[in-house]
């Protein structure tokens, strides 16, 4: 006779099944004693963890060491006591029958939350009814809702609880090896975004070997579809939604900050009942989405219900810049953090080089320790050609120079253990550093003083110029993608260039795409005789513009926050030389070109100064002006006159896309 089907699907099951060694071993322990007492297991954790597959290989664990395994659904089971008793398989009867002589028995019930009614009868007349020793209950729930079983005197005793987290990263390269997947970039890149959570690894998985590899927004929009409909399954209260739709935006929320964004009070039992939500996360700073399920929850919001997206946005926005412009420096950097993780939308299409989009909350930047020296120079040395264009031994004296010399310009990205995964550095540019520099590339250092860049020999305290010298990743590990780490260096990077001018020469084509949609501008900037390289210096000039502004600036290049047509300076410029040369007919084209000309002439709004007006009335009024005509009547050379026009551009976007 052919094997049975449940045979089969058995044995499938256990050669997929990874990761809950703690838990199978527990298990194990519990069925290897001749007599144990009997006890109560609460299961937890968010959807799509993996509690019913936990189940069913427990379930299976179970029957090869002779107990009867039961199943009971609780989505299938009346929510009485009669209900309860019905629901129990004739393997259960059968138990009962057998007496004295009757083995173990293990009962799951899955989804415990649909009859949780049903837990003081439970434990007071179903359990107590059954013998003190040999029986073991599983209990699975997506919220921890057994409270009263460790608080009795008696069933703490008799009483455990499993809260399943995701997959290690090692688990999830045996994920992937036992389903026969090759480990390559894309594959990475993609099974990272799915932060080791058993569902959306698993859905990962199919979509690329169904062929979506080579579109991994296409994956991305297939899984999280499915998984926020797991977890929008949960929100049985309607009150909770809005607030869940804020931690969509924002990386954490404490009940004031939710209360402000969406302009109401909150009352502490909706608080509480938000806290309690499987795939809520409690933070320094109150709570926020597990990782796997912002990013889900957040497409799901697009896509569902795009006015109520745009909407929190822009509260969000509104409400952290009031924060930032108000605290003291020294606090502003966590809430330019939240600024730009709310903007998140506009470098979804820029994450081939950085992906500033990552959920990974567990990821952390903080200052060089004298133990990461060795870790420091893997990851420089792995890397390969560095903003700051040094190679071969001189690379690593360069970094030896600054370990020793400027150690608290290094920033270590590391994991929740404290592992070090990715370090960058920024150089202040003053008289100690350049000197530093000038030893290793003098050409570099001689060009830049030469510029018209503000770039001199001060003192350390009167530098407003940073240079990016040196960026690393840990190239032997696997569960962080190159962009993920890089996603994490650069949210850092933007905090730190507050009130500066912050520099890299770079070639890599990816990361030039990059800077450029964040409102970063170049200039050609060879230092190497090589062919195919095409060296740049890339600039973002805060010095003249307020770090809220230039937010202001890349949250308007959504498309969204603005009715405006354009979204960046580029854009911005290309417009204004259209309707200054172009008769204007269209209506909208015609109001544009009326707010632009009133903005010029009248007195100016901040960020918009009397400088940049006059800037931007010879370029443009009545008619677009070439370079060297504007740099000649302001008396200014042409590289002072690009750098004005530049800021005047940067205060003109934010005055069109902030003044109504």
């Amino acid at each position: 006779m052919a094997r049975a089907l449940s045979t089969s699907i058995t044995q499938g099951r256990m050669q997929m099944f990874v990761g809950r060694s703690h838990e199978l071993q527990t298990m194990s322990r519990w069925l290897g004693d001749a007599n144990p007492s009997t006890r109560v297991v609460a299961i937890t954790g968010m959807g799509g963890i993996g509690k019913s597959t936990l189940l069913i290989r427990l379930l299976q664990l179970a029957s090869d060491h002779g107990a009867i395994p039961v199943w009971i659904d609780g989505r299938s089971c009346y929510r009485t006591p009669k209900g309860f008793w019905d629901a129990l398989p004739s393997d259960f009867r059968a138990w009962q029958a057998m007496g004295n002589e009757a083995p173990k028995l293990v009962i799951a019930i899955d989804n415990f939350e649909d009859i949780q009614v049903l837990e003081d009868w439970l434990r007071e007349v179903f359990m107590a009814s059954l013998p003190e020793t040999g029986v073991l209950l599983l209990v699975a729930s997506r919220q921890d809702l057994m409270h009263t079983w460790i608080t009795d005197p008696v069933w703490q005793y008799h009483w455990d609880s499993w809260r399943l987290e995701a997959l290690t990263p090692e688990e999830v390269d045996e994920f992937l090896r036992r389903r026969q997947m090759h480990h390559t970039a894309a594959v990475k890149h993609l099974v990272g975004t799915a932060s080791g959570h058993p569902l959306t690894l698993a859905l990962t998985v199919d979509a690329i070997t169904r062929g979506h590899e080579r579109d991994p927004q296409q994956v991305r929009h297939l899984v999280a579809e499915t998984v926020s409909a797991r977890l929008i399954h949960e929100l049985t209260d309607a009150e909770l939604q809005p607030l869940v739709d804020v931690l969509t935006l924002v990386r954490d929320a404490n009940q004031d900050l939710l209360q402000r964004i969406l302009r109401r009070r909150i009352s502490a039992r909706q608080y509480h009942a938000l806290r309690k939500l499987s795939f809520v996360r409690r933070t320094q700073n109150g709570v926020g989405l597990h990782d796997m399920a912002e990013h889900a929850l957040y497409e799901d919001l697009r896509q569902r219900d795009p006015g109520t997206f745009w909407a929190i946005r822009r509260q969000a926005l509104d409400v952290l810049i009031g924060d930032y412009e108000r605290v003291p420096p020294a606090q502003q950097g966590a809430i330019a953090q939240q600024l730009l993780w709310v903007c998140r939308d506009v470098y979804a299409p820029l994450n081939a080089y950085a992906d500033l989009t990552a959920p990974e909350s567990q990821l952390v930047n903080d200052h060089y320790d004298p133990r990461d020296r060795e870790a420091v120079r893997q990851f420089v040395a792995a890397w390969g050609r560095q903003s700051f264009p040094v190679q071969g031994p001189q690379l690593m004296d360069l970094v030896d120079d600054v370990i020793e010399h400027y150690p608290g310009t290094i920033r270590m990205t590391r994991d929740h253990l404290g592992v070090a995964h990715a370090m960058f550095c920024v150089l202040p540019l003053h008289k100690g550093t350049l000197a530093m520099l000038q030893r290793y590339q003098p050409i570099v250092i001689e060009r830049l003083l030469k510029s018209d860049l503000g770039i001199s020999w001060c003192e350390p305290d009167d530098s407003n110029v940073s240079y990016n010298i040196l960026v690393g990743i840990n190239t032997h590990q696997s569960r962080y993608s190159p962009q993920a780490l890089l996603g994490a260096i650069a949210r850092d990077q933007f905090t730190m260039h507050a009130s500066l001018l912050g520099l890299l020469v770079i070639t890599n084509p990816d990361l030039k795409a990059f800077l450029r949609g964040v409102g970063y501008q170049s200039v050609p900037f060879p230092i190497l005789e090589e062919p195919n390289i095409t060296e740049e210096l890339f600039m973002l000039d805060l010095r003249h513009q307020h770090f809220t502004g230039w937010i202001r600036t890349i949250s308007a290049q959504s498309g969204h926050a603005s009715p405006l047509k354009y979204g960046s300076i580029s854009s911005l410029a290309d417009t204004l030389e259209t309707l200054g040369t172009t008769h204007l007919v269209d209506h909208y084209h015609q109001d544009l070109w009326n707010r632009i000309t009133t903005l010029l002439q009248n007195t100016p709004k901040a960020p918009l100064t009397t400088r940049d007006q006059e800037v931007l009335k010879c370029s443009y009024l009545p008619r677009h002006r070439s370079a060297t005509m504007c740099a000649r009547d302001l008396h200014v050379s042409r590289a002072t006159y690009y750098r004005h026009l530049n800021e005047a551009l940067s205060h003109l976007l934010v005055c069109l896309t902030t003044i109504r």
